[in-house]
């Protein structure tokens, strides 16, 4: 993993996305490209104000600097973070960003206020998933960062045809030497041995170079499926590919719902559908 961006409005949440990203860089030997996008000022009258534009910039800059170097301590001296800032809408200059440096994933932090998208993801993280183009890793807030050696894969059986999207989870698996658990929750109870049956040899085909365990469970109320297999199996880290059309996509980024405030209790990575 070469480069890991992250952004941050310098809140609560970012912060606790860059504690993350310190450690995951210290793993993986990564480098940290942090990053904020900032508005210009907007006049409070019709009276003409004066932007000193490079002076807006040296201010950004430095306050991000300061946030770097609050949080950066000395075991993580040896990674390399760049401090960037830019004038602009996050999202797409995140986008922008990511495509112009060929980051390997994108982390974020997850807040507790405001609207329920922004409980449970961030609005801007929503808009980068619906994007599909990057990696993406949001962190709760109040989590502090522990290994990822349980990781739990939900999947479902038709998302399986691009292995190259699975290059970052297979990277994560590597370096902690994590277990994977690959989860399918089947939401009708006579779909579940053929949905088994379908789903394990594409899984089988993907993962065989992966140490990992399979796991099916039925239950009509997905995101309390996964929730309760994530907890009752001590899991570090949760995996989906929120592929456009698919079960995971309506439920975390079309829909939102009470049920899944209680999902951000755990870091979530998804994956876009192809890289």
């Amino acid at each position: 993993m070469q480069t890991i961006l992250v952004p941050t409005d310098f809140s609560d949440n970012s912060e606790n996305a860059f504690k993350y990203a310190l450690e995951l860089a210290l793993a993986t030997k990564g480098k940290i490209i942090l990053f904020h996008a900032y508005h210009f000022p907007t006049p409070a009258s019709e009276i003409p104000i004066i932007i000193e534009y490079d002076e807006l910039e040296k201010e950004n800059l430095a306050h991000l600097k300061e946030f770097s170097d609050n949080l950066v301590h000395s075991k993580h001296r040896s990674i390399e973070i760049e401090c960037l800032t830019k004038p602009g809408f996050a999202v797409q200059e995140i986008e922008n960003l990511g495509s112009e440096r060929k980051v390997d994933l994108i982390i974020m932090g997850k807040g507790k206020e405001g609207r329920l998208s922004e409980i449970i993801l961030g609005s801007n993280t929503i808009g980068l998933i619906k994007k599909g183009k990057f990696p993406v890793l949001s962190v709760p807030e109040d989590y502090k960062y522990k290994p990822p050696q349980r990781i739990v894969f939900a999947v479902d059986e038709n998302e399986m045809e691009s292995p190259e999207a699975l290059h970052i989870l297979k990277e994560l698996i590597r370096v902690y030497h994590s277990n994977l658990l690959l989860f399918n929750v089947i939401d009708q109870e006579e779909q579940v041995l053929a949905g088994q049956k379908k789903t394990s040899i594409k899984l089988e085909k993907h993962f065989a170079d992966v140490k990992h365990t399979l796991h099916f469970y039925e239950d009509k109320d997905v995101v309390d499926g996964i929730n309760r297999f994530a907890e009752s199996n001590n899991a570090d880290l949760i995996v989906m590919i929120p592929r456009k059309h698919n079960l995971f996509y309506r439920i975390f980024v079309e829909n939102f719902t009470p049920k899944v405030v209680s999902y951000t209790q755990l870091p979530l990575l998804t994956l876009p559908e192809k890289t």
